[in-house]
């Protein structure tokens, strides 16, 4: 994983991530979403609480980029998803009492990302 302190909009900083040889994180399970939680609650990011994840909402459906659906549960922050949105961000703390949930985001807002690589694979 690779946590990038400040980017662009969600669809460049997939792009960012692509170019390396990976994608923006998929937490697919909840050990790796209590691992991506923890990490992100150690980091200070000026001016933004949110970090962009590889979640996006297909038709009416939120999925993953890896394209496996959205299976761990009960990580949306309260009135989330709002409907303002097709990307997900995941939050370090704010509102208080939301450390790693999730909220949607419209198009166009520079945010810190992350970036998830295949063992071996990861290129600059």
């Amino acid at each position: 994983y690779m946590f990038y302190e400040s980017g662009k909009p969600w669809s460049k900083n997939r792009k960012s991530c692509r170019r390396q040889k990976g994608d923006l994180v998929s937490m697919e399970t909840e050990e790796e979403w209590q691992f991506i939680n923890r990490e992100i609650q150690k980091r200070t990011l000026q001016g933004s609480n949110d970090w962009h994840i590889g979640l996006r909402k297909r038709g009416n459906k939120w999925e993953w980029v890896s394209g496996e659906p959205l299976t761990i549960a009960n990580k949306w922050q309260d009135n989330e998803p709002s409907g303002d949105g097709n990307h997900a961000v995941m939050s370090k703390d704010y509102p208080p009492g939301s450390q790693g949930l999730f909220g949607d985001q419209r198009g166009g807002v520079d945010t810190p990302y992350i970036c998830e690589f295949k063992k071996g694979k990861m290129e600059f």
